[in-house]
């Protein structure tokens, strides 16, 4: 993930909370800056595709993630 990349991590976090908050919660700024810096390692793509992943699983999908649980799939995606 690169700077310019940031806004469209914000609004795939956007997306994530609004779902599953029902439009309670929404990312500061401050955790949209420190995803970045976790996530940054991974293009942007890969990263909502992990997001997706972890949404769709029924043991992690009705909680929001922590950067590591991105990471998890994320690795999970790239094992195979």
């Amino acid at each position: 993930m690169t700077p310019r990349d940031i806004p469209a991590l914000q609004s795939a976090m956007d997306r994530m909370f609004s779902g599953l908050t029902n439009g309670r919660e929404k990312p500061s700024v401050d955790a949209v800056e420190f995803w970045a810096d976790v996530l940054a390692p991974w293009t942007i793509e890969v990263i909502r595709m992990a997001m997706s992943a972890h949404a769709r699983i029924p043991s992690t999908g009705r909680t929001l993630p922590i950067p590591a649980d991105i990471v998890a799939q994320i690795k999970a995606m790239t094992e195979r």
